[in-house]
């Protein structure tokens, strides 16, 4: 009886030999499952931390950007103020010569036409003496004629006496 309970304790302990060894692999194969994980998760970690990186990277040059864009807007808004007063400041110089301009031909227009008006009424007086004198002329030459014809006449009586 102690052999067979001697073979049934060996039988046990080799059974739990068995069974350990069965856990000890378990183990084992847990364990390489577990580094598995492990060298995903560190690797998926890392992927993730560089495109972290790379997205804050993008952002800080879309930060920079929208200041380089913000100066470049003000750098515009300002040069179109400039531009703006310039053309005004033209503009108004522009139309207070042109109504100086305007000014300056109304007043010689207003003397033109006095010059004018008086140069006509001169011209009036002289063709009014040019008619007086024509006239007077006109009269003296029928009196000459007449005077000729009554001399010439006393001419004719006086050699026929």
């Amino acid at each position: 009886a102690a052999d067979t309970t001697v073979d049934s304790l060996r039988q046990q302990i080799g059974a739990v030999r068995e069974e350990l060894q069965t856990r000890n692999q378990e183990v084992v194969s847990l364990s390489q499952e577990v580094q598995s994980v492990r060298s995903v998760v560190q690797e998926t970690t890392g992927r993730l931390k560089e495109s972290l990186s790379a997205t804050d990277a993008g952002f800080q040059a879309l930060r920079d950007q929208t200041v380089t864009l913000q100066d470049g807007m003000e750098q515009i808004t300002e040069a179109v103020r400039s531009v703006e007063e310039k053309a005004t400041a033209a503009a108004q110089s522009k139309s207070e010569e042109f109504e100086t301009r305007v000014k300056e031909s109304e007043e010689s227009r207003e003397s033109l036409s006095a010059s004018l008006s008086d140069i006509s009424s001169k011209v009036e007086s002289l063709l009014a003496k040019y008619d007086a004198h024509d006239s007077s002329l006109a009269a003296q030459g029928e009196t000459v004629e007449r005077v000729t014809a009554e001399l010439k006449q006393e001419l004719g009586v006086m050699k026929s006496s």
